[in-house]
């Protein structure tokens, strides 16, 4: 900061040297002449941090910044890789829950089964191009009402087509009330 004040007094001291001179000269040109080379010799004074900072990278010397801890950058960044990693397993595990909705809606619209479990299968590997994409599906059904049996199949395939999934990831299981 030493600079700052040095530069500003210099700018102050050649103001006030030129307006002491003024007051000597007693001929209007010579007055406009010397306003003229007084306000260059401000304009230099008052460009003369640019021009410091412009030789400076010209010349490629590197600035001084402050040294950073390697070691607490490296725990940082651990820190926010594992952040990630746990923010992109509760994603997936909701993914999973409102997949799992989904489903047990479409059931309930049938009006005939009860879900028992619904396990959703999907691709955790970030670096995969089908992250988060479904995988596959097995619902557990329970049937409640006498009479006739719904058909494990057509919903199955009902599943599949509804989520894209080849026909074989899907299974479908239908158990008897009480066994």
């Amino acid at each position: 900061m030493s600079w700052l004040k040095e530069w500003i007094r210099n700018i102050v001291v050649l103001v006030l040297f030129g307006g002491f001179v003024e007051l000597l000269l007693p001929s209007n040109s010579m007055k406009r002449f010397l306003q003229v080379v007084v306000g260059l010799f401000v304009l230099t004074m008052l460009l003369e941090p640019v021009t410091l900072l412009v030789n400076k990278v010209e010349e490629g010397s590197a600035f001084d910044l402050p040294a950073v801890a390697e070691n607490g950058t490296a725990q940082v960044l651990k820190s926010g890789q594992e952040l990630a990693e746990r923010q992109r397993m509760k994603v997936l595990e909701e993914y999973r829950r409102n997949v799992a909705r989904q489903i047990a809606s479409l059931v309930e619209l049938s009006g005939q089964e009860k879900v028992l479990e619904v396990r959703v299968e999907v691709e955790e590997a970030p670096e995969k191009p089908d992250f988060g994409r479904l995988k596959s599906l097995k619902v557990i059904l329970e049937h409640a009402r006498d009479g006739e049996l719904p058909a494990a199949e057509r919903f199955a395939r009902l599943l599949a087509d509804f989520y894209g999934l080849p026909k074989d990831a899907v299974r479908v299981e239908i158990r008897h009330k009480g066994g």
